[in-house]
């Protein structure tokens, strides 16, 4: 049975019997499997074996706990319990090996970061540095090999204007000498790296079909913004230069926390925004316009252009992760990462009415 389980589970890991007992009703109320518990476990499904197991696990005061892809199981409850259990053994000093292949887990949750790939290691550091050398080896094995886009049907919409755009319209707020070296090499030159919100701790990969090679933020009167008060609109804009031809591409945006927490994602495809075809050579300008409800902070914006696969995966043709800092101002001291502009109000329940 699960009862039996936990504590021959538990006497692998050196725990005594009584021990167990002590915090027996700990494990059964952190698995949170029910009757369960006493039914043979060759009748669960895998995803309530390792909840017992991680549930056993972490109540057995481990110096090191290794978990391999455990926290993929189990409702968004049973995920957050284990995220808590996590900075509690953190704070307690304990070691935790997490084998994931969820980068946004690992930028949340870890200090260091190892990448294996066929059994060796191909990355050890920072979980920022180990991560972009993973996404480069995922995405940019076959750089430079043109795939077939596809040809999938899209409704058009018109949330976010795609437009074609000549070299005037995107040299922005950059010097006299920027923009006459933008002129002289505007096939290659990179603008995004000369703007004030620019991160140069990005990481960038994609098979470089086109290459997203500027960014704006302005306000409501295309004001260029150094940074945003809460609750403000803006557009976020995205230029992009074509070296192929690509049909029906996606564009979109990702804002993440510090820590790696996404806050929000878009793009054109789940929007069904009228995309068509562009040919090699074309420069387009891609706007996204934000109501910016954020808790005042920095955040990061990641930017990307993709393809299609088929509906099976996206291609990469160029996403450049954390590239925009976004620094929100405000004077309210609310908490979190959303600003949902609480009302408060206060109602004496013992009051009745007419007296």
């Amino acid at each position: 049975s699960g009862r039996e389980n936990v504590y021959i589970n538990a006497a692998l890991m050196g725990i005594s019997r009584d021990e167990v007992s002590a915090r027996f009703d700990e494990i059964a109320n952190f698995a949170d499997i029910g009757e369960f518990i006493e039914h043979p476990v060759s009748t669960y499904s895998s995803g309530m074996y390792v909840r017992l197991a991680f549930a056993t696990a972490i109540h057995c005061d481990p110096d090191v706990l290794i978990v391999d892809e455990a926290l993929a199981v189990g409702d968004i409850r049973f995920q957050r319990k284990c995220y808590r259990r996590f900075e509690e053994l953190k704070k307690a000093g304990k070691t935790i090996l997490f084998v994931t292949h969820a980068v946004d887990l690992v930028q949340s949750h870890c200090s260091r970061a190892v990448y294996l790939r066929s059994g060796e290691i191909r990355a050890d550091g920072l979980p920022r540095d180990t991560i972009q050398a993973y996404l480069e080896d995922l995405f940019g094995a076959n750089e430079g090999e043109v795939r077939p886009s596809s040809s999938r049907p899209v409704e058009e919409h018109d949330e976010y204007p795609l437009e074609s755009m000549s070299h005037k319209d995107y040299v922005g707020d950059n010097s006299a000498t920027q923009v006459q070296a933008a002129s002289a090499r505007k096939d290659h030159i990179d603008l995004l790296p000369t703007r004030s919100f620019y991160n140069g701790s990005e990481y960038r990969w994609g098979d470089r079909r086109a290459d997203i090679f500027d960014a704006q933020i302005v306000d409501e009167k295309n004001q260029p913004l150094s940074f945003v008060r809460q609750g403000q609109t803006i557009t976020l804009g995205m230029s992009v230069r074509l070296h192929s031809p690509l049909d029906r591409p996606i564009f979109g945006l990702t804002v993440k926390t510090v820590d790696g927490r996404i806050v929000y994602g878009v793009n054109t495809r789940e929007r069904k925004t009228r995309v068509q075809s562009y040919l090699a050579g074309e420069t387009l300008k891609v706007s996204f316009r934000l109501q910016c409800w954020l808790i005042p902070g920095d955040y990061f914006v990641s930017l990307g252009v993709a393809l299609d696969d088929d509906g099976r995966d996206n291609i990469a043709v160029d996403r450049r992760y954390d590239a925009v800092c976004l620094s929100v101002v405000g004077d309210v001291g609310d908490f979190g990462v959303a600003f949902l502009n609480a009302q408060i109000a206060l109602e004496n329940m013992d009051t009745v009415d007419g007296h």
